[in-house]
């Protein structure tokens, strides 16, 4: 209808000053048809640009997101667990980058002391990923009848013999003497009673170990003066080393494993519930991609990632910075995860059967795509 109008007019009694404000009308001056012509296609591009464009790339976006369930922060959160030492460490950056809301996915972080608060909720799907000791893992997988699965190894060795003293230079010198440590039933306690059986030595009677329910306990005692032998791992060794300035590093437990030739040690994994896994691929993927992400962060940035442990109450940022270099925070996924973690659980299991919870993992207890 305006199109009709505008042709039937006298082009040539329009003002100048208007012809030049409007390219529509100046164009109607050539010929009606022409006139026709250049504004339909003047709006046609109008709405090419302005409309389609923009319409066709939100629905190509959204149709690539979706694209083997891609995650996005639209999505259900993970609830990952973690625990005040390494792993915490290694989380720190993907929770600030969680909280800037610059993270694919949504995150619930719970931070616990020991492992014991962070089983029950991993297999009952509380927790849908939990960093736990690498024994412990394999444990649940085998109690849980398949329901917990190893994502990637995420410490190596971080144990440390520590001395009040200068008489321990080997495992040989435990020889009647007390230690005392933590994580009974974990991978401290089948490296530690491996480590003395290839000496000749047997828990509990050559060598006295006080298990206490936390690393912090069996740190604050030992820096009491309660004990004069102390088996932690970092950043509780550098908190004794803090609190009493006798103790002394006296031996590396990492080092001792690779000198009995026993090759990498993986202490830790990040573990996570096989039904939320097998639901939200994307989810973990992303999930992988941005915890790998924070452990590159927490060892190439000491420093800042110290501060963040502070702010997220896992540690002071003085501790922290001491600790990292010594904490062997990884990110080791996909067949080198498998092969790591497969070749240290047949040691245990030929060692003691009960550190892998009875039987060798299954493949399946592997995830990765």
């Amino acid at each position: 209808m305006v199109q009709k109008e505008l042709a039937g007019r006298n082009m040539n009694k329009i003002p100048e000053d208007t012809r030049q404000r409007t390219e529509p009308v100046a164009l109607l001056r050539q010929s009606n048809n022409k006139a026709q012509t250049a504004f339909c296609n003047h709006g046609a591009y109008y709405l090419l640009k302005r409309v389609l464009l923009p319409l066709m790339l939100i629905m190509l976006l959204a149709a690539l997101f979706a694209v083997g369930g891609c995650a996005d922060r639209g999505s259900p959160k993970i609830s990952f667990g973690v625990l005040k030492g390494p792993s915490g460490i290694g989380a720190v950056y993907l929770m600030e980058q969680d909280g800037r809301g610059e993270t694919i996915s949504n995150y619930n972080f719970t931070i616990a002391g020991a492992p014991d608060a962070l089983i029950a909720q991993l297999i009952s799907g509380e927790l849908n990923a939990a960093a736990l000791p690498s024994s412990t893992a394999a444990t649940l997988y085998q109690k849980s009848e398949g329901r917990v699965l190893a994502l990637a190894v995420s410490t190596l060795g971080v144990l440390y013999f520590l001395e009040n003293g200068n008489k321990i230079n080997g495992i040989e010198d435990l020889a009647g003497k007390t230690i005392v440590t933590s994580g009974q039933g974990s991978t401290v306690e089948y490296v530690l009673s491996y480590l003395l059986a290839a000496h000749g030595l047997r828990m509990g009677e050559d060598v006295t170990v006080d298990f206490k329910s936390e690393h912090t306990e069996a740190a604050t005692l030992a820096a009491a003066g309660n004990y004069e032998i102390a088996l932690l791992p970092e950043p509780f060794v550098t908190i004794l080393l803090n609190q009493n300035n006798e103790f002394r590093i006296a031996l590396d437990i990492t080092a001792q494993w690779e000198q009995a030739g026993m090759g990498r040690l993986p202490m830790g994994v990040i573990a996570v519930n096989k039904d939320f896994a097998s639901k939200n691929t994307g989810l973990i993927t992303a999930f992988l991609s941005e915890y790998k992400t924070s452990v590159e962060y927490a060892n190439g940035y000491p420093v800042e990632t110290a501060a963040l442990t502070e702010k997220y109450d896992i540690m002071p940022a003085a501790i922290a910075e001491k600790a990292i270099p010594r904490a062997n925070i990884v990110y080791i996924a996909g067949p080198e995860m498998k092969n790591m973690l497969g070749a240290f659980y047949r040691i245990l299991y030929d060692f003691n059967p009960a550190a892998t919870g009875g039987s060798l993992p299954d493949d399946d207890f592997y995830y990765y795509r």
